[in-house]
């Protein structure tokens, strides 16, 4: 497949992707699906900086439900925002994946990963940071990395 990126210049310009195809497969959805969701946006608050700034999802590694706040962290910063974990999870991607039973990952984020002799996985995410699959979660993370693949 020919791929073709056109870099704008002007910021006010909408970004936009056009893809000319014969047949509408799972991996073209699955892309469609990521380049809609992009465009959306969420407030949170800059950990360090305690600004708020608008991010994407397609941003995010991952995020931690601690203490009555979602923690957020890019491959930049760390953000926070006051929301419970149910209502976080209703608005996540199909990408992203709850690993324990308050940690949540985006499947893209992911670099690696190794099992335990306990049953449970250690991933390591693009952040560099190592991160703990519950057992009770790992059945559904292999499930949705097939599916990716």
């Amino acid at each position: 497949m020919k791929v073709e990126i056109k870099h704008l210049s002007d910021q006010q310009q909408e970004e936009s992707a056009l893809l000319e195809i014969f047949e509408l497969t799972a991996n073209i959805e699955t892309a469609v699906t990521l380049l809609q969701e992009d465009d959306f946006l969420f407030e949170a608050k800059n950990i360090e900086t305690e600004a708020f700034v608008k991010l994407k999802f397609s941003q995010l590694v991952y995020a931690e439900y601690l203490e009555r706040n979602i923690f957020l962290y890019t491959a930049e910063a760390g953000y926070s925002m006051r929301l419970s974990l149910s209502n976080f999870l209703k608005q996540l991607p199909q990408n992203f994946v709850q690993i324990s039973k308050s940690v949540v990952v985006n499947l893209y984020g992911i670099q690696n990963f190794s099992a335990t002799g306990s049953g449970n996985l250690i991933i390591t995410v693009t952040t560099g940071e190592k991160l703990v699959v519950n057992r009770r979660y790992v059945k559904n993370l292999k499930e949705l990395l097939h599916s990716q693949s």
